[in-house]
């Protein structure tokens, strides 16, 4: 995939919509009738609710604006962190650009209030980013989890975990080693596994950042990798990881469009 490609925008999905058929227009005229219905939030409170857009339902969630019903279509977590991961990935590039020629400076380097803007932008993007990445592969594993009960080697305090137990208490490498056994589908195989990896990697040091004893290296390396570190390849080695197991599941939008 070529960087351009990823500056291209996902199709936006919701969690369980259905294409629907029509066998003729009344269907049609009843579904417009529903969805012109004005609701308020005393009639729905925490109910499911499908709404019908372009011959589809969604499925939506209430939200109470003072009283009023607003049916709000429950956006699929994966695609939506990804998305949101998608998005920091042009600022980077041009920050990046902008904030090395801020410092790069043969007679020494001159720092002001601009140039920590740049960094502290610089730093934000990078972080939210990888973030938002792992984020969007912890909400897919957790999901494809098998839903009956897990068997195990005995850990911590358990033998067989429930879903909930499983999403909870397992770390991240169980729960890999379970969906590569339940889809017979092994992730590491692939050449850009390491990239993968780094993400993961990545992610933990900016979540957990620690302070060496002696000074603060451990601070100028993370923000060395956050000026070297390989986005582009990061970002389609998730989506690679997920549609390993969901094909499909992020694709580009119909629309073309960049962010």
């Amino acid at each position: 995939m070529k960087n351009q490609d990823l500056l291209r925008h996902i199709k936006r999905k919701t969690v369980n919509s259905t294409k629907l058929k029509f066998n003729d227009s009344v269907d049609q005229i009843e579904l417009d009738a529903a969805i012109s219905k004005k609701y308020k939030y005393s009639d729905l409170k925490d109910l499911d609710i499908l709404l019908f857009y372009e011959n589809e339902t969604v499925r939506c969630f209430s939200y109470n604006d003072q009283g009023n019903a607003c049916a709000i279509p429950i956006a699929d977590p994966v695609l939506l962190y990804f998305n949101m991961a998608q998005s920091q990935l042009r600022p980077i590039q041009e920050r990046r650009k902008e904030l090395l020629g801020l410092f790069r400076n043969n007679e020494g380097t001159t720092i002001s209030e601009n140039s920590m803007t740049e960094f502290y932008q610089y730093f934000g993007y990078a972080s939210s980013l990888i973030i938002m990445a792992m984020t969007s592969i912890e909400a897919f594993v957790n999901r494809i989890l098998p839903s009956e009960d897990i068997s195990l080697p005995k850990t911590k305090f358990i033998e067989v975990y429930t879903k909930e137990q499983a999403q909870r208490w397992l770390r991240f490498d169980e729960k890999l080693n379970i969906i590569k056994k339940m889809y017979n589908k092994d992730y590491a195989k692939s050449p850009r596994y390491a990239h993968f990896n780094n993400v993961k990697e990545f992610r933990d040091e900016i979540v957990h950042t620690k302070i060496d004893i002696q000074g603060y290296k451990q601070y100028s390396d993370l923000y060395k990798k956050a000026l070297n570190f390989k986005y582009n390849e990061g970002l389609y080695a998730v989506r690679e990881f997920i549609n390993l197991f969901e094909p499909g599941l992020v694709e580009d939008c119909p629309c073309g469009k960049d962010f």
